[in-house]
């Protein structure tokens, strides 16, 4: 499916395995034994042709072409010399082939880089491969963040996704990257860019949450992303004693407040092997989650596909902000403030290298809106605006 949507391939490399055996201008008797072959051995056929569209020149092509001779006439010696017809021979030369085909498949995209979130395994290798092709290639716009997400979306999706929507949130995201590695987009004709099945489908402005969720029922997989990312800037003040105030926090869509995600002051990300803290940071300009507390949640959308650009604390990551308004509210795990709206909720990326952030944000945004009592050796103690100041003196009698 990517073969047709993000490259057009060289006419060459598609050539018919029979129309490059003949424009080789091999002698008859060999060209024969080839159509013969690939003619009874479909599989065969179609790994040739994924083999010849690697070779560099004819040279190699040629090479490569007598190889499967010289097998195909050991194949026909042992007929002849009454022996029984094996095909592991055949079978053990095209594994090898398959590797070498890999092989230089990984080594074209240094996929090795991608380690450093998890080793990759090879039969995840080969889904890459089938997905992309032999001819596929990074856009220069996509960090090695965004490549090992691309590369996950096709070997290792969400569970809660739909069929084929990893497929399509890959193909997107590619095609969004090309579209700005090429200068292709126009912000003049809207700020926001719709992509579905690899293709420019428009442009528009910010969604309303009607606007978001009936999109999102058609094709969960699409992109509508900002074409000129906005920067934001993550300020992390807490000290390496980890002198610093935790919270417990609930997060909600607003268009599905039975969905609730609960995130612990402390609590262990066990994907990235973290313990990650959850604190309040009036120098943090927005609130930011660790990743698996999305995976609580029953459904995963309501979050921009297309990472923020941004500086600061994690800035060798990426994050993503929410797509249209959530609701949050803080508390000590058995007493909570009133759910306050937002739109600057953001997440870290699925998969954390080298231990990079262990903290959660809850930013200015916010700690604005709501009242605070610190009390001396006792933790914060919130409440909402709407409750009115005589509740911030009951409490504070109360402690």
């Amino acid at each position: 499916m990517l073969k047709n949507i993000i490259h057009k391939k060289d006419k060459k490399t598609d050539a018919n395995i029979y129309n490059e055996i003949a424009r080789l201008n091999l002698a008859q008797r060999p060209k024969i034994y080839l159509f013969s072959y690939f003619t009874i051995n479909e599989k065969s056929k179609s790994s040739a042709e994924t083999a010849l569209s690697f070779c560099e020149n004819d040279e190699e092509k040629l090479a490569y072409l007598n190889n499967i001779l010289s097998l195909i006439e050991s194949s026909v010696h042992s007929t002849v010399n009454g022996d029984e017809m094996s095909s592991t021979s055949t079978e053990a030369e095209e594994m090898k082939f398959n590797d070498a085909v890999l092989k230089k498949f990984v080594q074209k995209l240094n996929l090795k880089q991608l380690e450093q979130f998890e080793p990759l395994k090879d039969k995840d290798i080969k889904k890459f491969y089938d997905f992309a092709g032999p001819d596929f290639t990074w856009p220069s716009t996509s960090d090695i963040n965004e490549r090992r997400a691309i590369y996950d979306y096709i070997t290792d999706p969400d569970p809660r996704f739909q069929e084929g929507q990893g497929e399509e949130i890959a193909i997107n995201r590619l095609a969004y990257r090309r579209l700005i590695e090429t200068g292709s987009l126009d912000s003049s004709k809207g700020k926001y860019v719709h992509i579905e099945h690899g293709k420019l489908v428009g442009y528009g402005s910010e969604l309303s949450e009607e606007e978001y969720m009936e999109l999102i029922k058609k094709n969960p997989g699409m992109v509508y992303s900002l074409i000129e990312q906005e920067a934001v800037r993550i300020r992390f003040s807490s000290t390496a004693n980890k002198k610093e105030w935790q919270v417990n926090m609930r997060i909600r869509k607003k268009v599905d407040r039975n969905d609730i995600a609960i995130i612990k002051n402390v609590e262990r990300d066990d994907m990235n092997n973290i313990d990650f803290r959850l604190i309040l940071d009036s120098g943090a300009e927005i609130t930011v989650i660790p990743f698996f507390i999305r995976t609580k949640m029953t459904y995963d959308y309501g979050w921009n596909t297309i990472p923020t650009r941004f500086n600061g604390y994690g800035s060798n990551l990426d994050i993503f902000k929410v797509s249209i308004p959530w609701e949050i509210s803080l508390g000590d795990g058995s007493n909570w403030t009133e759910w306050i709206e937002t739109r600057e909720l953001y997440c870290w990326q699925y998969k954390i290298p080298n231990n990079a952030v262990d903290c959660g944000l809850v930013g200015f945004d916010i700690l604005n809106a709501l009242y605070q009592i610190k009390i001396p050796g006792r933790p914060y103690i919130f409440v909402t605006q709407h409750d009115g100041m005589n509740q911030l003196q009951q409490i504070y009698n109360n402690h």
